[in-house]
């Protein structure tokens, strides 16, 4: 199979893919990846010897994958780019601070 890597190329794979199984089912199987890639996390956690690196990267793939196509569905790119340099910048700051502040600790408003 050719690689597809060129966005456009996988825009028009996640439209085909939407327009065969709709807004619901697309959603199903995002948070079904988002599922399996939580349960392989944690085997690793656990120190589960028959996690392999190609198993997680499998399961990084499909939430990837997913995410991707939920954002084409939702047409929220562009809001999820802002939001994205956004966090990245809160990490910036927080990697700069003298007090180790876990950013899970910190309240969102």
């Amino acid at each position: 199979m050719k690689e597809i890597t060129n966005y456009e190329k996988r825009r028009e794979l996640y439209d085909k893919a939407h327009k065969k199984w709709g807004d619901d089912s697309q959603v199903d199987m995002l948070i079904e990846e988002m599922a399996e890639l939580t349960q392989v996390l944690l085997h690793i956690r656990r120190q589960n010897k028959d996690v392999t690196v190609e198993e997680l990267s499998d399961e990084i793939a499909d939430v990837e994958i997913m995410l991707e196509q939920v954002k084409v569905i939702t047409d929220c790119n562009y809001f999820v780019e802002a939001s994205f340099e956004k966090k990245l910048k809160k990490l910036k700051k927080y990697l700069k601070e003298e007090k180790h502040i876990c950013p899970s600790e910190v309240r969102v408003r």
